[in-house]
């Protein structure tokens, strides 16, 4: 963390006691400096008017109560207190289940790549709930039976214009995952499961967690999906 002069003391290290002494600063322990988190993250704190000291008397202060004598609030950046979410899908709420899976997929932002395993009519029934905004990319796994799901998916297709589904032929299609402008989903059993009573999970992991890594997963994607085995929907 960078240092900054105690506000408290300003920065003098030292405090009154008395009209004539004085005393070793109690927030910074006489330093004249405190360790503080980026100014980003730091908010003025209003009870003491970012002095970090309430009057006692004339000549003497305490620390503010609210700030602890810092003169400011450490407030977390947004994407530091949604970095990690794991969320629990018991199973024996099927409808509770799926309605959590929609508003996550409804709050997708930009480009948006989807590893779907398997793929079926309750797959589609989720995945329309991605915003309009988002492009979406689908890449299926080998075992799908298209015969089954082709009047579905083309219906799909003809009133959702953002998704682009196409089929990888070959074996290296294992994990379900989302990902987004703002983050990389980890699927359980993927989309096609929930709902039917299986327990799973979804792990929702932050880009400020797991940049380099995600531009990994995005790149093998992106591979498979010009793949020569990767064949349009």
């Amino acid at each position: 963390m960078p240092k900054i002069d105690c506000a408290y003391c300003d920065g003098t290290a030292r405090v009154n006691v008395s009209s004539f002494e004085f005393a070793k600063c109690p927030v910074c322990s006489g330093k004249g400096q405190i360790e503080a988190p980026p100014a980003s993250e730091r908010v003025p704190c209003r009870y003491c008017k970012s002095s970090g000291r309430l009057k006692i008397n004339s000549w003497q202060v305490k620390p503010c109560t609210e700030c602890g004598g810092l003169g400011f609030i450490h407030e977390q950046p947004a994407h530091s207190q949604t970095s990690l979410a794991v969320i629990h899908l018991k199973g024996d709420k099927p409808y509770s289940d799926r309605k959590e899976i929609e508003e996550i997929l409804q709050s997708l932002k930009g480009q948006v790549r989807i590893c779907e395993t398997y793929l079926n009519e309750q797959s589609l029934d989720l995945l329309k709930h991605i915003p309009a905004s988002c492009l979406v990319q689908i890449l299926i796994g080998p075992r799908v039976n298209l015969n089954s799901l082709s009047v579905k998916l083309n219906l799909f297709k003809n009133e959702y214009g953002n998704f682009t589904f196409k089929q990888y032929n070959t074996t290296g299609l294992h994990d379900r995952y989302i990902i987004d402008d703002e983050s990389l989903m980890i699927l359980g059993y993927g989309l096609q499961r929930v709902g039917i009573g299986s327990e799973s999970f979804v792990v929702i992991l932050n880009n400020v967690w797991i940049e380099d890594m995600k531009n990994g997963v995005i790149t093998e994607f992106d591979r498979k999906w010009n793949d020569q085995h990767a064949v349009i929907l």
